[in-house]
């Protein structure tokens, strides 16, 4: 995300904050949309992983732990899901920084069209599910 002071034109720096602060962007952040977006998310899942307060939500364990049937203790398959919710959060966090690392990449556009697709597949899987 570009500082609002990066350059010397207080006014408009201002108005850039002001923004942020009404509408959660600015409009500087509307010429990369994408570079926004990805500066934005990765530091959102790493804190959102790191500081929930609840658990794995209970859709999610039976993906995360299929082999759990009526007979397997509820304090170990919570425990067991929270740690598969905290690994795919965390990937999801590091497939978007990879992208945000490549985007800057002149590399290999197919590689970056797949770590797209697949990153936002993954975080289409769990939007609704990114809630404390």
């Amino acid at each position: 995300m570009r500082s609002a002071f990066q350059s010397k034109k207080l006014l408009k720096n201002l108005k850039y904050c002001i923004q942020r602060i009404r509408l959660g962007y600015c409009d500087a952040d509307l010429w990369d949309i994408d570079e926004w977006f990805l500066s934005v998310i990765v530091p959102m899942l790493r804190q959102f992983t790191n500081s929930r307060m609840g658990g794995c939500p209970g859709e999610l364990i039976k993906n995360f732990v299929p082999e759990a049937d009526d007979e397997t203790d509820r304090g170990k398959l919570y425990e067991i899901g929270e740690q598969k919710w905290n690994e795919a959060l965390n990937r999801l966090a590091d497939d978007f920084e990879t992208l945000k690392r490549l985007q800057d990449e002149i590399g290999d556009r197919k590689q970056q069209e797949a770590i797209k697709n697949e990153c936002f597949k993954r975080f289409s899987e769990y939007f609704f599910y990114l809630w404390d």
